[in-house]
């Protein structure tokens, strides 16, 4: 397992410059081209850290003013440079992107149906970013018929990339499962979106967490350093298109935030819960207390 004070390697990026190490490339499938890709937008995101330009609310603002979803101009950028890159290597392709929707599909498709389909987050953990903390990561994933190829989670200011292809779920090149030998008192929470329900949820575990980035929050749970991640609903399809398989392959659990059998929908939002086997049948038991 790779998690958490276990030798983990962070070669894959340099900090003064947000370059990744092709090193590693070696070890991965098709992946490997989408961490070219995932690099130039970690780019983009390192140049920019601290200086995020013109940052503006999305969605509604609270009476308070309060803002909990926001873009930045660096956003933007980095899923102009995604997309402009896929549609030189598959010209052909489908693109569901946060900030661009869907490039290139008739109204009627059904995107799980599609051959060629990339889903991107270009920034995840914009609030994050926009306040200048390191947690935020690119996600690329590419699918076939509703099925994941490839996907990478890139955290240029962490010097982590996490990947999954046919060679199985790394982070930076390296295999990774989750921590399938603790039970949740051992181990910490991650938690968002859980309201007044948050105390219940984390009370069987050591302490919890809310690290602003859905697709981190899945890694971390993939490389061990989360026993679990509980999201009571709000997540879109591109925030857990690379994470939520990426539990699944490295020997965690998935479901919806009611505990159902999880599939991605490409046209809805949903909960999450993700967690190490050993952990999911605690976290069941308190859930349905809440429910």
């Amino acid at each position: 397992m790779v998690g958490a004070g276990s030798g983990q390697r962070r070669t894959g990026h340099d900090a003064s410059g947000g370059v990744i190490d092709p090193s590693f490339g070696g070890t991965l499938g098709a992946a490997a081209e989408i961490v070219s890709i995932a690099a130039a937008a970690g780019q983009l995101i390192h140049a920019r850290f601290g200086t995020p330009g013109d940052v503006a609310a999305k969605g509604d603002v609270g009476s308070s003013g309060r803002v909990f979803d926001v873009v930045t101009e660096v956003d933007m950028a980095c899923e102009a440079l995604i997309v402009d890159h896929i549609r030189r290597i598959s010209p052909g392709a489908v693109i569901l992107a946060e900030e661009g929707g869907v490039h290139d599909a008739h109204h009627h498709t059904d995107l799980a149906l599609l051959d060629d389909l990339w889903v991107v987050d270009p920034l995840d953990g914009t609030l994050n970013f926009s306040a200048g903390l390191p947690m935020c990561a690119v996600s690329i994933a590419h699918y076939r018929r509703g099925e994941i190829v490839a996907g990478v989670i890139h955290a240029p200011m962490l010097a982590e990339t996490w990947t999954i292809d046919e060679t199985g779920p790394r982070c930076n090149g390296a295999p990774i499962r989750v921590n399938s030998s603790a039970h949740a008192h051992q181990t910490v929470l991650a938690a968002s979106g859980s309201g007044k329900d948050l105390a219940a949820i984390a009370r069987p575990f050591r302490s919890w967490r809310r690290v602003g980035s859905a697709a981190l929050s899945l890694a971390w749970v993939a490389g061990g350093r989360f026993g679990a991640y509980v999201q009571m609903g709000a997540l879109q399809p591109w925030d857990l298109a690379v994470g939520a398989p990426l539990v699944q392959a490295a020997g965690g659990v998935i479901t919806d935030h009611h505990l159902r059998p999880w599939t991605i929908n490409f046209d809805s939002s949903t909960g999450l819960v993700a967690s190490a086997e050993t952990i999911f049948p605690e976290l069941t038991s308190t859930l349905e207390s809440v429910q």
